[in-house]
């Protein structure tokens, strides 16, 4: 593991490189505040002519190359990453429709931190529809049927800031050049799901379903079998839930794994993945079809009967409280 302070634009403009999303990641979630916020950070830094820490961006090489581009597999740091991407092709657009020098230097920076490949390829390779979509926004495919909104949204804050009459194109340029992260690129050696799980299962709680979702993908053995399960598995089953508007994949999947765990009772969802991650290697053997399958099924009852999300969920909480199923409540013991 290497780990050294670095500017952004520094990693993102690793000549001949790639940084690729893997399927286990969340999608893009950040929203128009936090992006009125960074570049509020960024025109604050180039005023003040001061560095601005945004936090650590972990990494690893990929085991093969194509067409001389280096890979690189982003653990950690993505929403930061697909933000800024946004926001430097806001500038990129602002200077493509001026002439002469400005146009000249859009196109550079396009090439530098958007592009890779020849131009043929996003620097930044999204999941899924953010992926389409990051490349439709770059001009590199045709708008894609499925819009992911978010990313959308977010450029058009960017757009709107950028247009207003007191933006200062130099000051923002040296803000962006003053953003800082912790760069750290894991060797061969290093264990990404490990280290995954060090910075978000501790401190902060990342949400159960990501966590989740990225142990059974990081489990898949080779990164097509991966996508596969993504695509076959996951991802219908993210459907099915989504057909209940009072259901949502985080308390289905804790739902499921407490459907397993009677006898067992905890103060905090931030106990119910160390439960999933033994049900997964001691009761299927580390079969995460077989795993997600049985998934789906609970998953299709709570669906298709809204008492028993009801029930289900009721019992959820007591469980995540420490309670057993059938306590006798105080209010029923003793009124109110």
């Amino acid at each position: 593991m290497i780990a050294k302070e670095t500017g952004i634009l520094d990693v993102l403009g690793i000549p001949d490189s790639q940084f690729i999303v893997p399927v286990f990641q969340r999608v893009y979630s950040w929203t128009a505040r936090e992006c009125e916020d960074l570049i509020d950070d960024v025109l604050a830094a180039g005023a003040a002519e001061r560095a601005h820490f945004t936090g650590s961006f972990l990494y690893a090489p990929c085991a093969s190359e194509e067409n001389g581009i280096r890979a690189f597999q982003i653990i950690d740091g993505q929403q930061r990453m697909t933000t800024v991407t946004l926001m430097l092709l806001a500038f990129v657009e602002r200077g493509r429709a001026a002439s002469g020098a400005r146009a000249a230097r859009a196109n550079e920076i396009a090439q530098r931190y958007l592009l890779s490949d020849g131009g043929t390829e996003p620097k930044l390779l999204l999941t899924s529809i953010d992926g389409d979509m990051l490349a439709y926004l770059l001009g590199l495919q045709e708008e894609p049927a499925d819009v992911a909104v978010r990313l959308q949204e977010n450029l058009d804050v960017f757009r709107g800031r950028m247009a207003q009459p007191d933006f200062d194109e130099t000051t923002f340029w040296s803000g962006c050049e003053r953003l800082r992260v912790l760069g750290i690129e894991l060797s061969p050696e290093d264990s990404s799901q490990e280290v995954f799980e060090s910075l978000n299962s501790k401190g902060k709680r990342l949400a159960v379903e990501d966590l989740i979702r990225n142990a059974i993908l990081s489990f898949t053995i080779g990164g097509a079998g991966a996508q596969q399960l993504y695509e076959r598995r996951w991802l219908p089953l993210e459907e099915s839930v989504a057909a209940a508007p009072d259901l949502d994949m985080e308390d289905m999947l804790c739902s499921w794994i407490a459907s397993r765990h009677d006898e067992v009772y905890l103060d905090s969802k931030s106990e119910v993945y160390p439960l999933f991650k033994d049900d997964l290697v001691t009761a299927y053997g580390g079969d995460c079809e077989s795993l997600l399958v049985d998934v789906r099924v609970y998953a299709d009852e709570l669906v298709g009967s809204e008492q028993l999300r009801r029930d289900r969920m009721a019992e959820l909480d007591r469980w995540l409280q420490g309670k057993p199923k059938n306590i006798i409540s105080e209010k029923r013991m003793f009124g109110d």
